[in-house]
């Protein structure tokens, strides 16, 4: 009967820790993609770089070619929120797809892997790298923009607007009233 007791205050222990311990992490993970916004670009390059390349593990592993290349889909996606990071929006489409792919990528993961019976320990692994991991940067780094202002420039017209304003304006003349 004690030796249950501690088993259960063991496990309780090990989870508060690791709660802590995640919070700790997400906090400084946020801290430094705040204050360095493109180096934090440049690890997050690195990181879809290495989980793409890692794909390849999964071929060795039996996971199947559709779910392997729509993972490196949603990977690409993500990879292209890079050219207007940090400025990019929630409401962004590449973000939005990339997001939307990732829920469709973990269940298509969570069939193959119950499919295949593979253990708990390894489907904790391929939800984390694979498949989370990298919308997990994004998600954080919504916060990078929260204290930049918004300045006002002077208005350029661009050439589809001149265009437009030739179609729908021509030569218009204004009567005065002399």
């Amino acid at each position: 009967m004690f030796l249950i007791f501690l088993h259960s205050v063991i496990i309780l222990v090990a989870v508060v820790g690791g709660v802590v311990l995640l919070g700790a992490g997400l906090m400084r993970a946020v801290s430094f993609i705040e204050d360095r916004t493109y180096a934090a670009k440049r690890r997050i390059e690195l990181i879809i770089k290495i989980i793409s390349a890692l794909h390849v593990l999964l071929l060795f592993r039996g996971i199947t070619k559709f779910l392997i290349l729509f993972s490196l889909i949603a990977q690409f996606l993500f990879f292209s929120l890079l050219e207007d990071y940090p400025a990019f929006l929630p409401t962004n489409a590449y973000f939005l797809s990339g997001t939307i792919c990732a829920l469709i990528n973990h269940f298509l993961f969570l069939r193959e892997l119950v499919v295949n019976k593979l253990g708990v320990i390894e489907t904790i692994i391929y939800f984390f790298v694979f498949v989370w991991i990298t919308p997990f940067c994004f998600f954080l780094s919504l916060s990078a923009n929260d204290e930049n202002f918004a300045v006002k420039s002077k208005r350029r017209e661009t050439f589809i607007g001149k265009f437009i304003k030739k179609i729908y304006q021509p030569n218009v003349k204004h009567i005065s009233n002399k």
